[in-house]
């Protein structure tokens, strides 16, 4: 994130401090579509469960799919943002 801040002056030379904030695109893209990307993880999660037992494996493998788990979910989510899809119901 980094945080910038600018200076303007207006009509009464007053100077007005402005802060620019930037929010890494993983971030806005899970923030924009947070329903689709909870819905997603539940089922993400529900697959996994099922195709592996995930109460016997080992810790560097468990490791491993959580590793690939996030990964997919943050591409799903980053491609959902370039598509500018929205999942809303309000």
């Amino acid at each position: 994130m980094k945080l910038s801040f600018s200076e303007a002056k207006s009509d009464n030379e007053k100077t007005v401090l402005f802060l620019d904030i930037r929010i890494p695109r993983t971030f806005q893209s899970i923030t924009s579509n947070g329903l689709a990307y909870f819905l997603l993880s539940n089922v993400l999660t529900g697959v996994i469960n099922i195709i592996i037992n995930t109460l016997e494996v080992s810790s560097c493998p468990a490791v491993i799919i959580i590793a690939m788990y996030t990964f997919l979910l943050c591409i799903v989510a980053e491609l959902i943002q370039k598509r500018n899809i929205k999942l809303k119901f309000w």
